[in-house]
């Protein structure tokens, strides 16, 4: 049994569990099932028996020196077999095994788990490992005891900065196929070893053999390159279904008894008897660590009815520097298959793409308006639609630009809560600083400046006002200072109304008036106001998706309400959640309902870093009149 958390009731089930007697299993028999590039179009399944995976458990906990003190670090993908590797190598020597997210592709995620963990051991393949020296605070995980290095070949340059960024640290360059059980040889490497020249992968591991042959099948003297061949307990059964694939590769061992596994390797013994790994002898390629057979790609394309013939190769992009490549790396996963498909075919012109196509190039980012059809915004002369069209790239492109700057003055915010239940019986908590209802940020004081500029929008003429929603009775306190005429405040939470009722009578002459309702079941005398304040919040989460999450404005379903309310000339007002200025999309909102519109933006405002609702220094307040 594992344990994988410390939860308490994990400790009692233990104490109560009964020890389960150790069973012998076979070593021929079945472990683990790896599916790894194939020639010829189609994965193939490589059959590991326990006795080879237990060959390789007992060299990593011997080689490496494994106690239960150490931390592994288990980060692969379990379709990888160094997974393997990671998990059982750490929990036979009854070590720490800690275990990363996102299969480890997360170089923040790495640092942090290998800092708050104190990891002693990390297996990785090199252009990860290229990836975290980059990082700053990579030099700083010195609790990192050994780092196993596999999966493609370690440039010599990439192990030098290994040694210089963790002196201390032992580097093992680990070299194997799935077919001989993950590592088949290991180079423990000096910290002082050459820059210059690539680094061995040392000697077959415990249990294992390793032979450089020629064509003929003899033994290649030291310094000559020769294909790999490899034998011993590590050894894989062979691959699934497929008995001749399996006869052609897993070969008679012409030296001894047993089988040897021709890797299609190409290598060359060293004078000291340590290997150099010297490329393939096929067409295989390593990326990332991950076998990629080119024939496996090349088959896929033909099956396609209308290509004849096709190649495929690595292409070798020339080398950017780190910034750029992380960068361009991001760019790429932004893209869904429909997205690059598009960006190839305007790249290439092809189907004369680009003669349906605007687009904006800024340093910021790319803007492509692709029409599906001809006829899109079919003005009589086209340009006028031309013009018609520039105009809305010109103005996406400035809302974006000016997007990108109020994003970095944004506060960080915090979570809203979903909404449960009905709003009516949710409890009410005050505070000076805000109202809470069913932990909804309801309202909060560094709104007084927005109620300000609402409340003198409203009371313009002195007259007759309706308010909906009274909330802390902020806006509603400022509209009796600006003295009008009569006050009514439309609110539905009962708790609220109590406040309300409290707060009026502390106004004994005004004329205010109570509407215990939502403004939509309020029933109205129309023209009966003379200004309308307009700032309430949703009572149910359907309401708040379709109502604030949906659209320009909260108060966009309140309009044809407020333009009956209203008397010829008056106005309403409210604010927008459009931070700065108005969308087209909300001004034709306006204009469907009211005859004129005004935009005051108030600026400097200071909602707290656990806003739920509010991030930005700034918010438009509108001014419509009926």
């Amino acid at each position: 049994m594992a344990l994988l958390d410390d939860a308490p009731w994990w400790r009692e089930a233990l104490a109560d569990a009964e020890v389960m007697p150790a069973r012998p299993i076979p070593p021929q028999r079945l472990a683990a099932l790896i599916y790894t590039s194939g020639s010829t179009g189609m994965p193939k399944g490589v059959l590991i028996e326990h006795g080879a995976l237990a060959n390789q458990v007992h060299w990593l906990r011997t080689a490496l020196e494994l106690t239960p003190a150490d931390v592994v670090l288990q980060k692969y993908s379990f379709s990888f077999d160094a997974a393997l590797s990671e998990l059982l190598c750490g929990l036979a020597a009854g070590a720490e095994v800690v275990l990363a997210r996102d299969q480890g592709r997360d170089a923040d995620e790495l640092v942090r788990l290998i800092q708050s963990h104190g990891v002693t051991l990390l297996d990785v393949f090199p252009s990860l490992l290229a990836v975290l020296l980059d990082h700053e605070d990579f030099s700083a995980c010195t609790t990192l005891r050994r780092i196993l290095v596999g999966g493609e070949a370690l440039p010599a340059a990439l192990a030098a900065r290994l040694a210089q960024a963790l002196p201390a640290v032992q580097i093992i360059n680990a070299y194997g196929p799935t077919e001989a059980t993950i590592t088949a040889a290991a180079a423990h490497l000096a910290p002082d070893a050459s820059p210059l020249a690539a680094p061995p992968i040392g000697r077959p591991i415990a249990g294992n053999s390793a032979y450089v042959l020629d064509g003929a099948m003899q033994l290649v003297p030291p310094g000559l390159p020769g294909e790999l061949y490899l034998g011993g307990a590590g050894l894989a059964r062979g691959y699934l279904h497929d008995a001749a694939l399996t006869a052609r590769r897993f070969v008679p061992n012409p030296f001894g008894p047993g089988r040897l596994y021709a890797s299609g390797d190409r290598a060359r013994h060293r004078a000291d008897g340590q290997l150099d790994y010297l490329g393939r002898a096929d067409q295989q390629i390593k990326l990332r660590g991950y076998r990629i057979e080119l024939g496996e790609i090349e088959a896929a394309l033909l099956r396609h009815p209308g290509v004849r013939a096709a190649a495929a190769t690595l292409l070798r992009c020339p080398t950017a520097a780190d910034g750029q490549s992380a960068l361009l790396q991001w760019r790429l996963e932004q893209l869904s298959p429909s997205e690059a498909d598009f960006l190839y075919r305007f790249e290439t012109d092809q189907d004369q793409i680009r003669s349906q196509t605007m687009w904006r190039n800024t340093p910021q980012f790319q803007l492509y308006l692709n029409f599906q059809q001809p006829d899109f915004a079919p003005a009589p002369q086209s340009a006028q639609r031309n013009w018609l069209l520039q105009r809305t790239l010109d103005e996406t492109v400035a809302d974006l630009t000016a997007i990108d700057a109020i994003a970095r003055r944004c506060v960080a915010g915090s979570a809203r809560p979903e909404m449960e239940g009905g709003w009516e019986a949710s409890t009410a908590a005050w505070s000076a600083r805000e109202l809470l209802i069913d932990g909804q940020q309801v309202m909060q004081e560094w709104e007084r400046p927005l109620m300000q500029a609402l409340a003198s929008a409203a009371a313009t003429s002195g007259g007759d006002i309706a308010e909906i929603g009274f909330g802390m009775g902020i806006s509603a306190t400022l509209l009796q200072e600006c003295g009008v005429r009569a006050h009514t405040i439309v609110e539905c939470h009962p708790e609220v109304l109590a406040r309300l009722a409290q707060w009026r009578t502390q106004r004994p002459g005004a004329a205010i008036t109570a509407v215990p309702s939502r403004w939509q079941d309020w029933i109205f005398e129309p023209g009966s106001f003379d200004g309308v304040l307009f700032d309430t919040y949703p009572t149910s989460e359907e309401e708040y998706s379709t109502e604030v999450a949906g659209s320009p404005t909260f108060a966009a379903s309140f309009f044809p309400t407020a333009q009956r309310l209203l008397r010829p000339g008056g106005v309403f007002t409210y604010y927008s959640n459009e931070i700065d200025s108005l969308s087209r999309r909300h001004q034709r909102l306006l204009l469907e309902h009211f005859s004129s519109f005004s935009v005051t933006l108030v600026r400097g405002l200071r909602p707290p870093p656990d806003c739920q609702y509010w991030w930005a220094d700034s918010m438009a307040v509108v001014t419509a009149v009926k």
